[in-house]
């Protein structure tokens, strides 16, 4: 929805004040610029909590580091009201801390976002009321110093602090993505925590917070081809559900309704997409695996016996291509030795080793456990663990001591100049281009 500034926050008003029981406040983070000793709004966010969360209790703070400064502020409902009141009159508001204006310019838009939505930096776990209003823009010069005080978190230059300090889903980059307020307002009535998608089978698993989960249905399509299904309305009393047909889906679509015929959450989802949402989890049955290990290693699979060093290169090239597959219990020779590593722990280790080895760090993946029988010389059953690297959104992906890795053929090497100037120039095409919601 496209509008004018005052017609978007009137909007977002009503919005809050159907929902007003659902929220215990919000918390506003702006951050300034000085332009000749003069501090300017840079970029701002405003997102509301849940009335029982703590979120809004967090305390209030200045990271002051001279010319570059970040403000985070508490307010309750009426506040929050007051403030959306003011840009609806007047274009702007005052912060709490009677710091400079924030000014916004004719126009601005709002969506309504699916839980955990790909769609610009306004990631949130739960469905949500999404709102931009737009800052004037103005010349900076000082974007790539370090951010660095006695007693403040340290960033590597300005981009990189207005993305932590506003917990903004992915990295500014650029100081034509700042110049904005995003307004944040979550519906906490109930979500899409998990869709598994196994062969011919589709799980959906719901976690409600305001809404009883009694009063809530889903619906699932699927299709292949002319083939398709849709189910019946499935009652989410256990909160999850299930459904299995006679062919593999590739285009899966699910929603919860609530008892008024409301979409509280959706999600479509098509398995030649590359990139998934977190919770979408596409489990490949224990017999697709079987075929993908008899194929051997290529571009998109890798085989591990174990999780050591070298085990973050695939990841890291895989991120940077189109992403791929790493099937750990299996030797370079494609014979499957087994791995049997509880999943969680697996994931969690994984999680941590690239946190602290690849930057960005953002790199999306999922873990599944299959159990595979008479695939050895002695017929044992066998546990390979299947960990699938999804395309990264962030590329360039860089390891530590090792660099930018790309995938070529069966191994990982590293990237060449002019094949890194082709990822920047597609990250540049990007950018313009509006992901799904």
């Amino acid at each position: 929805m496209y509008g004018s500034t005052s017609i978007i926050a009137k909007f977002v008003s009503d919005y809050i004040i159907g929902r007003r029981s659902e929220y215990g406040g919000a918390i506003l983070k702006v951050c300034y610029i000085n332009v000749q000793g003069i501090p300017r709004p840079l970029m701002a966010k405003l997102e509301l909590s849940y009335k029982d969360d703590a979120a809004h209790e967090r305390n209030e703070s200045t990271n002051d580091y001279g010319d570059f400064v970040m403000c985070s502020y508490k307010l309750n409902m009426d506040s929050v009201l007051s403030m959306l009141s003011s840009i609806a009159s007047e274009n702007s508001f005052d912060p709490p801390d009677k710091r400079p204006k924030l000014s916004f310019t004719q126009n601005a838009d709002c969506y309504l976002l699916n839980s955990k939505s790909q769609y610009a930096w306004g990631y949130h776990q739960w469905p949500c009321l999404y709102a931009t209003f737009k800052i004037p823009e103005f010349q900076i010069n000082a974007s790539y110093q370090v951010l660095a005080k006695r007693g403040l978190p340290l960033y590597p230059d300005m981009y990189v602090g207005i993305t932590e300090f506003l917990d903004l889903s992915s990295s500014i980059g650029h100081h034509s993505n700042m110049y904005q307020m995003i307004v944040v307002v979550p519906d906490f009535k109930a979500r899409i925590d998990r869709l598994v998608i196994s062969g011919k089978k589709v799980s959906l698993t719901v976690e409600s917070k305001s809404a009883p989960l009694e009063n809530l249905v889903a619906k699932i399509y699927l299709a292949k081809g002319r083939q398709s299904y849709q189910s019946e309305d499935l009652s989410l009393s256990s909160s999850v559900v299930s459904t299995e047909v006679d062919f593999e889906p590739d285009i899966v679509t699910a929603c919860i309704l609530d008892n008024r015929d409301d979409v509280l959450d959706l999600r479509e989802h098509h398995l030649d997409w590359t990139q998934y949402n977190e919770d979408v989890i596409v489990e490949m049955p224990s017999n697709q695996i079987i075929e993908l290990i008899q194929r051997g290693e290529n571009e998109k699979i890798e085989f591990k016996q174990t999780a050591g060093e070298d085990f973050l290169e695939p990841v890291v090239s895989f991120a940077n291509a189109e992403g791929g597959m790493i099937l750990l219990g299996v030797d370079n020779y494609g014979k499957i030795v087994g791995y049997n590593e509880d999943v969680d722990k697996l994931r969690d280790k994984l999680a941590s080793r690239i946190r602290s080895n690849i930057q960005p760090s953002n790199i999306k993946f999922s873990v599944q456990r299959v159990e595979l029988e008479g695939q050895t010389l002695d017929d044992k059953k066998q546990v390979v663990i299947a960990i699938t690297i999804y395309s990264g959104q962030s590329k360039p992906y860089y390891l530590r001591d090792k660099g930018i890795l790309i995938r070529h053929g069966a191994s990982d090497r590293a990237i060449t100049p002019a094949e890194l100037d082709e990822i920047y120039a597609r990250r540049g095409n990007n950018n313009n281009r509006s992901p799904w919601l």
